[in-house]
């Protein structure tokens, strides 16, 4: 006989309809008159059997318990059927080894089959009562609650590194009557682009702008003393208190925007002297329309001298200033005998200009053959010849106009006589294909060009309309000796038909540079020269 499946409520059914008579059966052959007047009387009081009182309840099992006895003693047997409904007081109690023998047979699962009624009754009581019923016991409490996680095992411990420890400098008498004096000095409090130390822990209120350490780095490589710089875009001017502190001969910052108060706060502090050149006009032929030439004299004090071209000379630091004076710097570094330059920083301009390769030309026309120019940019790490406009302000907001691709980038230098020497660059991580990169190169005679290329050469030519009021290739053949750079760590990797560094492929071989040490790489402490 196939075993019905609890879950078929059909299968149930005929289970419990065929389950009574199935068990009747062994009693129908051995007593045929004692079942069929059990049955009688069944049919006729169907209460006393299925439901039976609870004085009731222990008759009824040792008789159905007792079912090896009844084939012995059947007219005991009947007898104690008959007297049931009549004196259920008198049925005799079962001795104690029939006691024994029954209590098994009570707890086994047929009598919960012999009396269906009574389950339907108890199922039903289950709403009435769910305290009762659904509580759930000992041991299902202990089956439900999660055992406690196993204690890891103790990892070794690494031994404690000491905390940082923030060393308040002492300052002494005459700093901190100085640091009392920047508290109220409403320039210090002011805005600044850079964070720069004035005393021993006192900084400028700046920004840490990272793209200025990728700048820094290839400073390093770079041969400064005795040289002549340019600080192109100088802002407060970190780089170019590091160039004179490297000991550079001459150091002239420049920047479009007007930095002369913060200028002269940083310089006075620093005890750099410095001669500040401001142009609010076009520079003519012949003397400037309106310049004042001031020379620093003690913090906050300035004092105006005559304007006349004769009066201007040379200082081992320049500032210059002014909306013009990028267009001019040839003819202003021309009149104060500084020209050409032996190394050009040009960094974190070229992105703000409207036409970046103009702006490359007119760095170009700066600085002699043999000298170093280093540029700084925003870009985009790709290898296609594009500039990608900044369309919406997709890449950065404010003033900002073309990101250059790097292979781009590297084809306009060589175009212009700039051979790459290295570079250093971090990917942004907002946006992947956007980068800082800040590139060193030599300034050569001849272009790096591919000898398949017969365009290149038109814009080297000396008579060429277009390029000859940026720059003057004759007066750049200075005969000086090339300025020595020492290349960084980086895995460089180099054009077979030009000998120079290919940025892109470069920057494919080595990973973004990071940021460990602000402090090191961005702000500019007391003592930093790199």
């Amino acid at each position: 006989m196939q075993t019905p499946s609890p879950e078929d409520p059909e299968t149930v059914e005929i289970e419990e309809s065929v389950e009574p008579e199935a068990l009747a059966e062994p009693e129908t052959a051995t007593e045929p008159e004692m079942t069929q007047q059990a049955v009688s009387e069944l049919l006729e009081k169907p209460e006393a059997v299925l439901m039976p009182t609870p004085e009731q309840q222990p008759v009824v099992e040792p008789e159905a318990l007792a079912e090896p006895e009844t084939a012995a003693e059947p007219e005991a047997t009947q007898q104690a059927v008959s007297e049931l409904p009549e004196e259920p007081e008198a049925v005799p109690v079962p001795i104690p080894e029939e006691q024994a023998v029954a209590e098994p047979e009570a707890l086994a699962e047929p009598a919960v089959a012999a009396e269906p009624e009574a389950t339907q009754q108890a199922v039903s009581e289950l709403p009435e009562e769910p305290d009762a019923v659904l509580a759930p016991t000992l041991e299902e409490q202990a089956v439900a609650e999660p055992e406690p996680p196993a204690k890891p095992k103790p990892a070794r411990r690494k031994p404690k590194q000491p905390e940082p420890v923030e060393v308040v400098p002492v300052l002494t008498p005459e700093e901190q009557a100085a640091a009392e004096e920047l508290e109220a000095n409403e320039v210090f409090q002011g805005h600044w682009y850079y964070s720069i130390e004035l005393l021993p822990g006192i900084f400028t209120q700046g920004h840490d702008h990272r793209n200025v350490s990728v700048t820094r780095k290839l400073l390093k490589g770079c041969e400064i003393e005795g040289k002549n710089c340019l600080d192109i875009g100088t802002q407060n001017g970190l780089v170019s208190i590091l160039l004179k502190r490297r000991g550079a001969a001459h150091v002239t910052a420049q920047d479009i925007q007007d930095f002369g108060p913060q200028m002269d706060l940083v310089l006075g502090m620093l005890g750099i002297d410095w001669r500040y050149y401001q142009f609010d006009e076009q520079l003519e032929v012949g003397p400037f329309r309106r310049a004042m030439a001031r020379v620093r004299h003690g913090l906050g004090r300035r004092s105006p001298q005559n304007n006349a071209l004769a009066r201007l000379a040379p200082q081992d630091f320049n500032y210059i200033s002014g909306s013009r004076t990028f267009d001019s710097l040839r003819q202003v570094s021309r009149l104060l005998g500084i020209y050409p330059f032996d190394v050009v920083v040009f960094s974190g301009v070229l992105y703000h200009m409207l036409d970046p390769l103009t702006g490359l030309l007119t760095v170009r026309g700066l600085v002699r053959e043999g000298g170093l120019v280093l540029i700084e940019t925003a870009a985009i790490a790709d290898d296609s010849l594009s500039a990608h406009f900044n369309a919406g302000g997709r890449f950065l907001p404010g003033s900002n106009f073309f990101l250059t691709g790097v292979e781009l980038l590297d084809y306009w230098l060589r175009l212009l006589k700039l051979a790459p020497l290295d570079c250093a660059f971090y990917i942004n991580k907002r946006t992947p294909r956007r980068c800082r990169i800040a590139i060193m190169c030599r300034a050569v005679g001849e272009q790096p060009i591919s000898k398949d290329d017969t365009w290149a050469p038109y814009m080297a030519q000396p008579n060429n309309i277009y390029t000859q009021q940026y720059v003057n290739w004759d007066e750049l053949k200075t005969g000086g000796s090339d300025v020595k750079y020492t290349p960084s760590d980086a895995n460089l990797i180099y054009r077979e038909d030009t000998g120079t560094v290919n940025l892109y492929e470069t920057m494919q071989a080595n990973p973004s540079m990071p940021v460990d040490d602000v402090n090191e790489q961005i702000r500019l402490k007391l003592d930093a020269i790199y």
